[in-house]
C-alpha cells in the first residue's frame, strides 16, 4: 500500500514493462528497477510502483506474509494487458506498510532489503549509501479504504 501525500503533479510518472512473474511479487508500493524486476538491497536505481493493486491482496498483506504468495493476478486488467507498471520517480512524501517486521524510526536511513521491504539502517561513515528514503515518522496505524495498516511516514532522496 502507498498514500502519496505530496502533490502527484510533482513526481514524475513513468510506464515500466514488468513480466507476469515480477508483477506476481509486487503490491503498489513495492520497489522495482528501472529494468521491471523487484529490487533487492544490491539493486541501483530503484523505483516504487504506483498503480494500485487489488484490494484483495492489499488487505492479505499486513506484513509478514510474503508478497508473492498472495492472489494473483493483482492489478488492474489494463495493467494486466499492456505488461506495464506505472511507477513514480523523484522526491516526494509517503506512507507504505510494506516495511520490513523491525519498523524504523523518525530520522533513520531506509534501504531495500532481499525481500523488496524497506528497512532502516545506519550508514557507514556517515554517508547515505544505498538509502532510498528517510523515515519522518516511526510505525503507526493509518486506516486505508477502511483497513488499518501499520505504516511509516517518509521522505525519498
Amino acid at each position: 500500500m502507498l498514500v502519496l501525500l505530496s502533490n502527484l503533479n510533482l513526481v514524475t510518472r513513468i510506464e515500466i514493462p514488468v513480466v507476469a512473474g515480477e508483477r506476481d511479487e509486487l503490491l503498489q508500493g513495492s520497489w522495482i528497477t528501472w529494468g521491471g524486476v523487484k529490487s533487492t538491497s544490491t539493486d541501483v536505481g530503484n523505483v516504487q510502483v504506483w498503480t494500485e493493486a487489488s484490494r484483495a491482496a492489499e488487505k492479505a498483506y499486513q506484513g509478514g506474509t510474503a508478497i508473492g504468495s498472495l492472489t494473483t493476478p493483482r492489478f488492474s486488467p489494463d495493467a494486466e494487458d499492456t505488461g506495464a507498471l506505472t511507477v513514480l520517480y523523484g522526491k516526494y512524501r509517503a506512507l507504505t506498510n510494506l516495511i520490513h517486521s523491525s519498523a524504523p524510526t523518525q530520522g533513520q536511513f531506509l534501504k531495500i532489503n532481499a525481500s523488496g521491504l524497506l528497512e532502516g539502517f545506519t550508514p557507514v561513515s556517515g554517508s547515505s549509501q544505498d538509502a532510498v528514503a528517510v523515515c519522518t515518522k516511526g510505525s503507526h496505524k493509518y486506516d486505508y479504504l477502511g483497513t488499518e495498516y501499520d505504516v511509516i511516514e517518509y521522505v525519498t532522496i
